[in-house]
């Protein structure tokens, strides 16, 4: 036992360290099955420092001392010598975690500065062995792999031998791979951020981007998910004007190396590519329209979208929303009625499914039962914004003699409400929705055809206005009557 890795290992620690692993032992967060017998055989051990050739510390003696009467058994004197070291290497990984990521990092790197080679040598193997099993590429796994290879330079670097091939290139491949993919996924939560939330500065980051073309289209940087966020890069760069086409190439490839990603890099990815479909959409870019309903269609069947066996709301509510503008109706029902009391991530489920069958019915003309399943009230502003604009269109739609109080009330309404409810865009729109209306539903409007041609050129040429595609709707259907 005198050479085994646990003696070596205690011999080398300090008083320092000894004293700290004795506390570290004692503290009761060791998970062991009696670590009373742990305690035993260190203070053993502790006994005979820094001499450990000593005969009380051969197996069958030091058996005794521990186990008593007890007939020698050499599998039951391993196995408590393979638990303290286990204790020992996890004492290792959390008091000695300075720069390094992990615990075998922790451990290979303390062993190398303690000058235990043919220890550090078995668990540089084991810990390569490991990386190799992780089925998910990652930063994490990038940065593991750098370690160990710097780690095995570091090595040769004291003992160069012309026979062995260097690891210093292999090294620095390692670097390279785990600061593109950093780069590239901190790239792409700025421009997320700038493009779904608001603006910020990314035009030196964009700039810093440019010289990482030629790196990242070489054959030994070409690893999966990689690939994956440079083309997610590219879909998000304000600079590029081939949204579509970038769109479209970040959609294959990540249709393409799906089975290379991890479940959380799927969620955050496919969850990106939703945000831009419907960001673009929803900023007139017509030709998302169809590519967003395709992608959350996409997303519901491989369950993306869904929580503990049920939808998430917003999801559902875009789903009904695509599907009606593409006059989908028929999809939109089946698919209301199959989620019906399957909604979650909302205090009140119920009434956004009542919202969502209100707007089916207002789609296919059945004015009566899209008033009837209209919610009458609504906590999440959002949803009571949409509520009432509903209302008003129905009331439009139906030519009633309450529209005009109705919008007034709404008007009113829209005033009343804090920053804190309502940002001053979506007010703004909200505001451009009554004002349009109101004009609309001026009798001066209904049959002179100039000014109906006037109204439509300027719904379509606006960027903010609520219910943009229902107007130009109507006011189409009027000027063939005018």
């Amino acid at each position: 036992m005198y050479n085994s890795k646990l003696l070596q290992i205690i011999k080398s620690f300090n008083q320092g360290e000894l004293d700290d692993f004795s506390t570290f032992l004692s503290a009761g967060f060791v998970k062991d099955s009696n670590p009373e017998e742990l305690k035993q055989l260190l203070s053993l051990f502790y006994s005979h420092l820094p001499d450990l050739t000593h005969p009380d510390l051969k197996k069958e003696n030091t058996f005794k001392w521990i186990f008593g009467k007890l007939e020698y058994n050499p599998g039951k004197m391993d196995k408590l010598l393979t638990r303290l070291l286990k204790v020992v290497y996890q004492y290792i990984s959390i008091y000695f975690n300075h720069k390094y990521s992990s615990p075998q990092s922790n451990i290979c790197y303390f062993l190398q500065n303690k000058g235990l080679k043919p220890i550090l040598d078995r668990e540089l193997g084991k810990w390569v062995k490991s990386l190799d099993q992780n089925q998910f590429c990652s930063s994490e796994i990038l940065f593991e792999r750098y370690l160990h290879k710097e780690l095995i330079v570091s090595e040769q670097a004291s003992n160069i031998n012309p026979k062995v091939d260097l690891e210093l290139p292999s090294m620095l491949l390692s670097l390279d791979q785990y600061y593109v993919l950093t780069k590239l996924q901190f790239g792409c939560q700025l421009l997320a951020v700038n493009t779904f939330l608001f603006p910020v500065n990314v035009e030196k980051s964009i700039e810093s981007f440019r010289y990482l073309e030629h790196i990242i289209n070489l054959p030994h940087l070409q690893i999966p998910i990689i690939k994956v966020y440079y083309q997610a890069y590219k879909m998000l760069d304000i600079s590029s004007e081939l949204d579509l086409n970038n769109f479209e190439d970040f959609k294959t490839i990540l249709d393409k190396y799906n089975d290379d990603l991890s479940e959380d890099q799927r969620k955050t990815l496919n969850a990106l590519i939703r945000s831009y479909v419907t960001f673009q959409y929803h900023n007139g870019k017509e030709g998302f329209l169809k590519n967003a309903f395709e992608v959350y269609k996409d997303h519901q069947k491989k369950g993306y979208l869904n929580y503990n066996g049920k939808i998430l709301a917003q999801p559902f509510r875009n789903l009904v929303t695509l599907g009606l503008r593409l006059k989908e109706t028929e999809w939109v029902y089946n698919f209301l009625q199959e989620h019906k009391g399957k909604i979650t991530g909302s205090k009140k489920p119920d009434l956004i499914y009542d919202f969502n069958l209100s707007m089916y019915y207002f789609q296919i003309k059945e004015y009566d039962k899209a008033m009837e399943n209209l919610p009458e009230t609504f906590d999440d502003t959002y949803y009571k914004l949409g509520v009432k604009r509903l209302e008003l269109m129905i009331y439009m739609e139906t030519r009633s003699l309450i529209l005009e109080s109705k919008i007034l009330a709404f008007k009113a309404f829209i005033y009343r409400l804090s920053s804190s409810k309502i940002t001053e865009k979506q007010k703004k729109a909200n505001n451009n929705f009554i004002h349009l209306l109101r004009q609309i539903n001026n009798i001066k409007t209904e049959f002179n055809a100039d000014r109906i041609k006037k109204l439509k050129l300027k719904v379509e040429q606006h960027d903010l206005i609520n219910e943009k595609e229902w107007f130009i709707d109507i006011l189409t259907k009027m000027l063939e009557k005018a």
